[in-house]
């Protein structure tokens, strides 16, 4: 199981724990069986989500979410830093050439266009592959996969071994990090993925945020298309007449002359029917306006829904008609809530977790610069002027409290 002890090693093979193994995790197993019983021991790669990414976007609503969340984490730049947890010291040159990493991972992306492909990624698929490139035994560069393209590969143990990428017939193979080690020492190119995980821990689909989207998106589709058939001429119906008793057909004549004339583009498509003759007639009128359609199809409520989905308050879309808006405290709240509830927790916390653990060199980790996020520094700023005053806690303690880093342990950091 030597292999397997890696898993808990840093870049250099140090142990940081007594060995596990990988028989001991009772949900592997279960897995195993499940995969073997549906004859799907190989995950497969899901195209529908991609083609359903590409509809879902179309929508105007779930087109703003996306670039919201997605412009959001790319504003808020990151780093890689001795990790004041570890006692390992760093020295500054390690530090530098991480950093110059993260911020040129690739001749495609910049660090920006990264942090923004990683969130547009878990935000529509729940995981964000990235190929890692070695050489002589060091991380040189991260290349951004499509989620859709990726198959997952399991080893007898039900953990993954490696990836296939690409286009049946033009796929690549990709070890797992754990599978990229040959004798302790960092060989061959590998995958990994930063991915929501759901409350059965499966390996061969992780959740999928469009999976959810379906029918606010067809609501709205509804709607919208109503509309466009109404904008362009088609008939809507809101007015129905009927004779009471039998009529001639000079009588009935009459009527659909009329009926006919004040069609769209008739002679007197700008005045009421006027019916002349002797007839009987009875009216309903529908309630089938434009004015009615936030009462049968309801645009706002679906628009709220989406928003929900992707955890933004719809104050920040500006997108319904009675979202609150327009009053500066409801969007100074909602703009606190959406970074606090739902941009750290769900995209950099996982992020920083993922890049830490699959790239970062023992004794540094990656996180992103929450003191250049403008939203939650007034919040801290009132924190920190409560805490002034508090004799039991020293400077790095508050600060900490108040959501900063404590200062560098100079210890850690060597020339």
């Amino acid at each position: 199981m030597a292999w397997y002890n890696k898993i808990f090693s840093g870049f250099k093979g140090e142990k940081a724990l007594p060995p596990r193994q990988p028989g001991d995790n009772p949900q592997m197993a279960t897995l195993l069986n499940r995969l073997a019983y549906s004859m799907r021991a190989s995950p497969y790669k899901d195209f529908v989500a991609s083609y359903k990414a590409e509809q879902y976007l179309q929508n105007v609503v779930v087109y703003r979410c996306v670039r919201k969340l997605a412009s959001t984490v790319q504003s808020i730049p990151w780093r890689i830093e001795a990790d004041p947890n570890v006692n390992i010291r760093v020295s500054k040159t390690l530090l530098q050439d991480y950093n110059t990493l993260i911020n040129d991972p690739c001749d495609m992306f910049t660090g920006a266009g990264l942090r923004y492909w990683l969130a547009l990624s878990l935000a529509m698929f729940g995981t964000a592959p990235i190929k890692v490139g070695v050489n002589m035994g060091k991380v040189n560069a991260l290349y951004p996969l499509r989620p859709d393209l990726l198959g997952r590969k399991l080893d007898q143990f039900g953990y993954i071994s490696g990836y296939n990428y690409g286009d049946t017939g033009t796929e690549i193979n990709l070890d797992s990090r754990y599978y990229a080690y040959k004798d302790g020492v960092l060989k061959n190119e590998f995958c990994f993925e930063t991915r929501y995980d759901d409350i059965f821990l499966s390996i061969n689909e992780p959740i999928r945020p469009i999976k959810v989207l379906g029918l606010p998106v067809a609501i709205m589709f509804n709607l919208y298309q109503r509309a466009l058939e109404m904008s362009d001429g088609t008939p809507n119906v809101q007015h129905i007449l009927f004779a009471k008793s039998a009529q001639s057909a000079p009588a009935m004549g009459e009527v659909e002359k009329e009926i006919e004339s004040r069609k769209i583009g008739g002679e007197g498509s700008d005045s009421g029917i006027m019916i002349l003759s002797d007839i009987d007639l009875g009216h309903i009128a529908l309630a089938n306006g434009l004015e009615n359609l936030h009462n049968k199809i309801p645009h706002d409520d679906m628009a709220r829904q989406i928003a929900g989905i992707f955890g933004i308050p719809p104050a920040l879309l500006n997108l319904t008609s009675q979202d609150g808006a327009k009053f500066a405290n409801n969007y100074s709240e909602s703009r606190l809530s959406f970074i606090e509830d739902t941009v750290i927790p769900e995209y950099l916390s996982p992020i920083e977790e993922s890049l830490t653990k699959n790239i970062c060199p023992p004794g540094t980790r990656l996180r992103f610069d929450r003191n250049n996020i403008s939203a939650i520094i007034d919040k801290r700023m009132k924190l920190a002027r409560e805490l002034e005053d508090v004799s039991f806690l020293n400077d790095d303690e508050k600060r900490e409290i108040c959501g900063f880093r404590a200062r560098v342990n100079k210890e850690t950091v060597s020339e």
